[in-house]
């Protein structure tokens, strides 16, 4: 759009780059990935009355980690942002 080639792009987005920037892309994915994980085996394991029931754990369990990974990523970006401010 701007009329860049690729390494101009790069070099450009590769100078833009900061340190807090890289904290966030690793910290924030471990906690998406814990809460995932955690959810759908809690909810996972509590499964019962066959097809049924597997299925409004699997509804239960994409509710509650989607509004679960939105709340904790608000906390996190706050307290990451305070920290690299």
């Amino acid at each position: 759009m701007n009329h860049q080639d690729g390494p101009q792009y790069f070099s450009s987005a590769w100078e833009a780059l900061r340190y807090p920037d890289i904290v966030q892309g690793l910290v924030k994915p471990l906690f998406s990935g814990f809460i995932i994980a955690s959810i759908g085996c809690f909810y996972g394991m509590r499964t019962s009355g066959g097809t049924e029931g597997v299925g409004r754990a699997t509804i239960q369990a994409v509710v509650t980690a989607s509004v679960l990974i939105i709340f904790v990523d608000f906390f996190l970006t706050q307290i990451l942002l305070s920290l690299f401010s």
